[in-house]
């Protein structure tokens, strides 16, 4: 199952771990971390072969070295672990440049014209107390529910910015 699904990470994943709780069972525990140290390199070898110019490419790569980098420190290979985590942090610098960016262009050139319409021949101080009447100053409690509110219905929305025009 190992040699012949080199492509299919879920049944190499499974097959590694069956083969280990074996081992394990047949008390051969210096086979078993053997098998473990194995499985930590399919892993990222695995992550390097996925790590594209596509984000889910990448965020999959990220959590395969999280696997290996685990399953290194976990059987006695603290070293690999460490030259695997340097390597990590590199994927995870190069993020950012394959994500797509899209953004969110509001126009509010109509509630600006409107401002200047409504605050055209008053002095600061009239200007100033029709500015504050013009705007619902919301209260940080309501602030902050519908921002956690709005977080859980699109918690991707959340990752991009906005800019107004």
């Amino acid at each position: 199952m190992i040699a012949y699904d080199n492509d299919n990470i879920a049944k190499v994943e499974q097959a590694y771990m069956l083969k280990t709780e074996c081992l394990f069972k047949l008390k051969k525990k210096e086979e078993a971390t053997k098998n473990n140290l194995l499985l930590a390199k399919y892993y990222l070898d695995f992550a390097e072969g996925i790590f594209q110019n596509d984000i889910q490419g990448a965020l999959r790569c990220v959590n395969y070295y999280q696997k290996g980098i685990k399953l290194y420190r976990d059987n006695g290979e603290p070293q690999k672990a460490e030259i695997a985590h340097k390597r990590l942090v590199e994927i995870q610098k190069e993020i950012p440049q394959i994500m797509v960016p899209f953004s969110i262009e509001l126009d509010i050139k109509g509630v600006v014209d409107n401002i200047k319409i409504n605050m055209e021949g008053l002095t600061f101080e009239e200007g100033l107390i029709r500015l504050t009447q013009m705007f619902v100053f919301e209260k940080q409690e309501d602030i902050k529910n519908r921002v956690i509110g709005e977080f859980k219905d699109h918690p991707l929305a959340h990752m991009f910015g906005k800019r107004c025009t």
